[in-house]
């Protein structure tokens, strides 16, 4: 459609005109497992998604992303810049979705998501990283990205930043969450509290 065609031009415009630096926190090298396409969830807040996207797009990633349909012009912005996505909209729910990341990270590959989603309350952790990390056992990354230069589109409860042409990004791979294969549901509270932390982190830092 035409508005994620402009929308993907406009992004890569940004891209090209922009400084991206990376940073990497904690000991294990995030971004290398990235871009060789090895298993490990990248979950980032909703609103940075705009930010992160070519940063994440490196690597052969599967991308969970929350729509409000199947025409939403943000899936087809995402898949202009190379990731395979799964869209949950209001009609289709989750559950599919997060079956497809599964398979995908036990074939050894990267999956992102955002930890929040776009329905709220925002930056407030959800249960699908925590699903995907104790159904298979990949690590789970926090990312955050800043830019100098953004502005904010509203739509509903939902905010995207949208980075300015000729800026500086910034996009931080935290540590990994500690997590175990045998914790429990029960424990998904706590669990949710250790990953906004972990994002809360970075995004202070």
């Amino acid at each position: 459609m035409l508005l994620s065609w402009i929308a993907s031009a406009y992004l890569k415009f940004v891209c090209l005109t922009s400084r991206t630096v990376l940073r990497n926190v904690g000991d294990v090298p995030s971004l290398q497992l990235l871009r060789e396409g090895r298993p490990g969830i990248f979950t980032f807040w909703q609103d940075r998604l705009l930010l992160v996207l070519q940063t994440i797009s490196c690597g052969p990633i599967a991308l969970m992303l929350n729509t409000h349909d199947r025409k939403d012009w943000l899936g087809s912005l995402c898949r202009a810049f190379g990731p395979e996505v799964f869209e949950i909209s209001l009609s289709n729910g989750g559950r599919h979705s997060l079956v497809c990341l599964i398979d995908r990270l036990k074939s050894g590959r990267p999956v992102a998501l955002s930890a929040d989603g776009n329905t709220g309350p925002r930056e407030e952790s959800k249960a699908g990283p925590f699903i995907l990390a104790r159904e298979t056992g990949a690590p789970l990354f926090p990312v955050d990205a800043k830019a100098r230069w953004t502005i904010t589109l509203k739509r509903g409860d939902e905010r995207l930043l949208l980075p300015l042409p000729f800026n500086r990004i910034e996009v931080t791979f935290g540590a990994p969450v500690p997590l175990s294969r045998h914790q429990e549901l029960s424990d998904l509270k706590e669990v949710k509290k250790l990953l906004k932390q972990s994002l809360d982190r970075l995004t202070q830092g």
